[in-house]
């Protein structure tokens, strides 16, 4: 019990340092520091960056992995087709009419 303790941290820290990572890369500061208060696309530019990491993760795992590379390969790919399609909805290429 006491040896899963300090690997739960570990791995906890991992996460929570990839995500201020990705939140200063996509700028979180700026519409704070100056009037441009959009933090739609902030937040948009956040989930971007992490559905690439993870549909990258998942195409990895993929290429390791001998049991379950169909599984890792469909996931992988069609997460990195849902971080595509965010990119363009960001860039005002596709519009949603909701």
């Amino acid at each position: 019990m006491n040896d899963m303790i300090p690997k739960l941290l570990i791995s906890s820290f991992k996460y929570v340092y990839i995500v201020v990572f990705f939140a200063l890369l996509s700028a979180v500061f700026y519409p704070i520091l100056n009037d441009d208060r959009h933090l739609d696309k902030v937040i948009g530019g956040i989930l971007t960056l992490l559905f690439s990491l993870v549909g990258g993760i998942l195409l990895y795992k993929a290429a390791t992995s001998a049991k379950r590379r169909g599984i890792f390969l469909g996931a992988g790919l069609g997460i990195l087709a849902l971080a595509l399609f965010e990119i363009f909805i960001l860039t005002d290429r596709v519009r949603l009419s909701f």
